[in-house]
């Protein structure tokens, strides 16, 4: 005897008709403009041939003219009246309104619901668009006039889309005042690097932007990197890193270094050391730094693959899920784009026109390593300018703020300026240009404003 064998059940799937409405999301949005002097501001975002439910548009309507009108209060009983007197109310309006009514949607949702209800708009704007352009073909019309038809349609879509973000100055003065009541009330975060004379030069660095951190090997571009790191995890700035040269191991040694004031190169030589004493004193230093950095707002991607799309995916993910306020990437030249094999310099460009709408996206701070090209070695005096940078895509026009990175000691060891790092500003946005000195130890990768250091040494 054959046994019956047990199928799930097939999911039900969408048709192609039902994927172009979402009658929940049109409900929702009603909802919202139904609520006692909730809808009143929010109606003018919305558009009768939104909905493609023959009663919330007629719906929709009734709301609509009441506004028009100068109603302040609108609400299930004033709607249905008016649809009455337009002569199109009848139970199904009834029914309609008494279910969106019971609808638990907040006036926060608000955008969403509208969004889903739009997008289900403009696909059907574009299926209509494409079938009438085959219609067209059928019968025989020539191409580049179904062409130009499509294109209307297209840019009529356009039209709908592009222009919520248009403002005109009372619109733009209203979210200068919000922006000043903001940062009044000190809810909004700006970038610093908590070095006082650098942070005086630089001014406060607002969020969406893209600062550049340049410089040739070995001047200390990481180092200052990390430094920033420090310098705002321990300010409870939550930070991210994406580091393409140094393992996580790597980078957690240097800020141990730097917090415990051990020499790196002694960190790994006590892995050896035969001394247990001197061991064991290493060890309580470097355990106890460990114990500062735990509970700090620092997350690192331990191993990106190189490639612009993982990075972006990367970013997202430490923006919306970790929360990091600012991301450092070290470093550009280590970063590949797609489509761009025999052209480096708009490779490039496009990396770091991706960076600046991304930081503008997620309204965080994003600060990208980049090295300079050797041309400046040629040079007498080695000292970085925005010209080193304008054969390297299209950096200096995306920045926000480009700092250069030098020390003179690298280039001559009888320098009059031994243990100084210069951090040469630009570029900026924000505040002056100009040269700030910071104290410099390469060996445990501290680097300290001059005034903090004789306050150190006194």
């Amino acid at each position: 005897m054959n046994e019956k064998k047990n199928t799930p059940a097939a999911t039900s799937q969408p048709t192609f008709a039902e994927s172009l409405y979402d009658h929940n999301a049109e409900a929702g949005v009603l909802c919202v403009l139904l609520m006692e002097n909730e809808g009143i501001p929010k109606v003018d975002k919305v558009r009768e041939e939104y909905f493609e439910n023959k009663t919330h548009r007629g719906i929709f309507a009734a709301i609509k003219s009441l506004h028009d009108e100068g109603h302040v209060v609108v609400d299930p009983v004033s709607v249905m009246d008016r649809l009455k007197s337009m002569g199109i109310g009848d139970d199904q309006h009834l029914i309609a309104l008494n279910q969106t009514s019971d609808f638990v949607i907040t006036p926060d949702l608000f955008d969403y619901h509208l969004k889903i209800v739009k997008n289900k708009y403009h696909a059907r704007l574009l299926v209509n668009s494409f079938n009438h352009g085959v219609e067209q073909i059928r019968a025989n019309v020539e191409a580049n006039k179904i062409a130009t038809s499509l294109m209307d349609d297209i840019i009529e879509l356009y039209k709908d889309t592009a222009g919520e973000s248009i403002v005109n100055p009372q619109q733009a003065n209203a979210k200068v005042l919000q922006m000043v009541d903001t940062y009044i009330s000190e809810k909004t975060f700006m970038a610093r690097t908590w070095l006082s004379e650098l942070d005086k030069m630089l001014g406060y660095i607002t969020n969406g932007s893209l600062v550049v951190i340049g410089g040739r090997p070995g001047m200390g571009k990481s180092v200052l990197g990390m430094c920033l790191i420090l310098n705002n995890i321990t300010n409870n700035i939550c930070c991210g890193l994406i580091n393409y040269e140094m393992s996580t191991e790597d980078t957690m040694v240097r800020m141990l270094s730097n917090i415990a004031h051990k020499p790196y190169s002694s960190i790994i030589r006590s892995l050896n050391a035969k001394d247990e004493e001197a061991v064991d004193g290493f060890y309580k230093s470097i355990t106890k730094a460990m114990d500062r950095v735990v509970g700090l707002p620092f997350y690192q991607e331990d191993n990106p693959r190189g490639d612009l799309a993982d990075l972006q995916g990367l970013i997202t993910k430490l923006a919306t899920v970790n929360k990091c306020q600012i991301i450092f990437i070290d470093y550009l030249q280590l970063i590949t784009a797609a489509g761009y094999k025999s052209n480096r310099v708009q490779e490039i460009g496009a990396i770091t026109r991706a960076l600046k709408r991304m930081a503008r996206r997620y309204n965080i701070v994003i600060v990208l390593l980049s090295q300079l090209n050797r041309g400046l070695e040629n040079r007498q005096d080695k000292r970085p300018h925005l010209a080193d940078l304008r054969e390297s895509g299209d950096i200096e026009q995306d920045a926000d703020l480009v700092l250069f990175v030098y020390r003179d000691e690298y280039y001559n060891k009888t320098t009059a300026s031994p243990g100084i790092m210069e951090i040469i500003a630009a570029k900026n946005r924000f505040g002056r240009l100009g040269t700030v000195e910071l104290f410099y130890d390469e060996e445990t990768s501290l680097i300290a404003t001059l005034s903090q250091k004789s306050v150190e040494t006194k």
